[in-house]
């Protein structure tokens, strides 16, 4: 039997068809650069430079160095970045400036150019120059211009931008920029809270309250949130209302003398004598009154004035004292105890302004709730100079308010 074996090939077909037998081909012509990074740089760190030669050993390639990248990127993110500036976007939502200058400057010089730490830091210390007098209003409504036209939806530069527009009285202004701020960023309890604040000062006292319930869900342990929804109830007749809010804040002398006249309206001088007390204690504690929530100004609206209303503000430390005095003594008398007009720190009589605001008190939360005590309540007015109570609010009007400007 014989067969035939088929024998090995020796040649090799080329593209032309020329049979490569017995010689050797040519070689194939080494391709160009198919890809190249020069230098791969970010915080401090430097990888470069990278060629890919071959489309075949690209992805493999540009997955060998994008992949570790992402990983070390990551990581520093997570050790370094990720706390400080999520607690410094927490603390801009309460208008906490102070806080967020603080946990930002834990991050590392190093890792400064990280994307959105610039912006986080000058809104940070936009704030706190917005609350720590003395202001340059001009310089700092400038600067803010310029961010806001760099990021007109930020709703922490809404924020700030609402806080200005109070401060010169254009709450129609600052109601707009609220209103996008809380549908941008609904957790800003900031944004609740001043909303809550313009339609207090213009009257909306149903709009207030649900704005400031909002703020307070949000944030129930800043002070000045609580304390001007329960000012709004009290001011609105809801007196035990009010008073099981005022309770519920502690370190904020503000709120220990609202809630001694809600205890006035109630007949109740010595809870309202205790309560004034608790509040000079707390405004004679220095560390207390340097943070941030104690060293906002108080606005005082006056039944006599139509909203919006310029009232009377407090921002000295000795000029909320003295209305804290005045009150501790009027709560005395009506208690039936002996009293005097206390001295306000050098001045021998209280400030007129302080002297009004008493005796408006004296017009809300005596004569009105209290109808027995008028002629006492008529004697401390003579003897703060102010006899005449303003008529009562028509039907739907505001009634005075305290509140607390942010």
């Amino acid at each position: 039997m014989s067969g035939r074996r088929g024998g090995r090939r020796t040649g090799r077909q080329d593209r032309s068809g020329a049979a490569g037998a017995g010689g050797a081909a040519p070689p194939a012509a080494e391709p160009g650069v198919f890809f190249k990074i020069e230098k791969i740089a970010a915080f401090g760190f430097e990888l470069g430079p990278i060629e890919f030669r071959r489309p075949r050993h690209f992805w493999r390639a540009l997955g060998l160095t994008l992949v570790p990248s992402a990983v070390v990127m990551g990581g520093l993110y997570f050790v370094f970045l990720h706390h400080p500036m999520e607690s410094a976007r927490a603390a801009l939502r309460i208008a906490r400036y102070d806080t967020a200058l603080t946990r930002l400057k834990a991050i590392p010089d190093w890792l400064s150019g990280w994307p959105g730490l610039d912006s986080l830091r000058e809104k940070a210390q936009l704030g706190d120059h917005l609350n720590t007098p003395p202001q340059d209003w001009s310089t700092l409504g400038q600067r803010l211009h310029e961010l806001s036209a760099q990021a007109p939806a930020d709703a922490d530069l809404l924020v700030l931008e609402a806080a200005l527009a109070i401060k010169g009285g254009d709450f129609s202004g600052a109601g707009k920029s609220l209103e996008t701020a809380v549908t941008a960023d609904p957790a800003n309890a900031q944004a609740w809270f001043l909303l809550g604040l313009v339609h207090d000062l213009t009257g909306e006292d149903g709009d207030a309250i649900a704005a400031y319930r909002r703020a307070v869900d949000l944030a129930p342990q800043s002070p000045q949130y609580r304390s001007n929804l329960a000012r709004t109830l009290l001011d609105g007749g809801a007196a035990d209302a009010a008073i099981e809010q005022y309770r519920q804040i502690s370190q904020f002398p503000l709120a220990r003398i609202e809630q001694a006249l809600a205890h006035w309206a109630r007949g109740e001088w010595g809870e309202a004598a205790e309560a004034q007390r608790a509040a000079l204690a707390m405004l004679d504690d220095a560390k207390l009154m340097d943070n941030p929530a104690n060293r906002l100004g108080w606005r005082f609206e006056l039944r006599d004035q139509a909203p919006p209303n310029n009232g009377v503000q407090l921002a000295s430390l000795a000029d909320k004292r003295c209305y804290a005095l005045l009150g501790q003594a009027v709560s005395r008398r009506l208690a039936g105890k002996p009293w005097v007009l206390p001295k306000c720190g050098s001045q021998e009589v209280a400030p007129l302004a302080i002297r009004r605001l008493v005796a408006d008190d004296l017009c809300r939360f005596v004569d009105h709730y209290q109808p027995a005590l008028k002629p006492a309540a008529s004697a401390l007015r003579r003897a703060l100079d102010q006899p005449v109570c303003a008529p009562p609010p028509a039907a739907g009007a505001r009634s005075a308010g305290r509140l607390t400007q942010g």
